[in-house]
């Protein structure tokens, strides 16, 4: 059971697709940059917590002993790039 569960968590991560940006007509340079911004951001901390749910998927695998699993998943939380000062949480995942 729960092996399907944190299967079924972990191909939902693994397909995400990250949306691009699609500006809204009818705005002026600077809230166009404004908007971007906001979307920028927003896409930075959904990215942090999908690592850091690959993560928890993978603590749950390992002691589940299910090893095959806790590997995929702890490769997702690790395959991106990110500034560990800004999100020291990820060193701690």
């Amino acid at each position: 059971m729960r092996q399907t569960l944190l299967g079924r968590a972990l191909t939902q991560l693994q397909e995400y697709e990250v949306p691009d940006y699609e500006p809204t007509e009818n705005l002026v340079e600077s809230e166009l940059k404004a908007e971007e911004l906001k979307f920028r951001i927003k896409q930075a901390k959904e990215e942090r917590e999908r690592i850091l749910i690959a993560t928890e998927i993978a603590k749950l695998a390992l002691e589940e002993n299910l090893i095959d699993l806790a590997f995929d998943s702890a490769e997702l939380g690790v395959k991106g790039e990110w500034d560990h000062q800004k999100y020291p949480e990820l060193l701690i995942a």
